[in-house]
């Protein structure tokens, strides 16, 4: 895997895009049966923003997960 590859720069590289999607609350570097992913965390459940999403990033698969807002604490 070559530096323009790995999942920070995959993640890097698209995070304006994914940050697009309102219901978008994070995105992180990831696993997904021992082997890297890129996880995509969503305020809430919406089927059109999973529709819009592809199945992988890069090369890498994305996985989505509901989790709600982030805050500071």
């Amino acid at each position: 895997m070559t530096d323009l590859q790995t999942p920070a720069a995959i993640i890097e590289q698209h995070l304006e895009w994914l940050f697009d999607f309102e219901d978008v609350a994070g995105v992180a570097e990831g696993e997904l049966d021992s082997q890297p992913c890129i996880k995509v965390y969503l305020v809430q459940e919406n089927s059109r923003t999973r529709l819009e999403l592809p199945d992988e990033l890069g090369g890498l698969p994305l996985v989505i997960e509901i989790t709600g807002s982030f805050s500071a604490s």
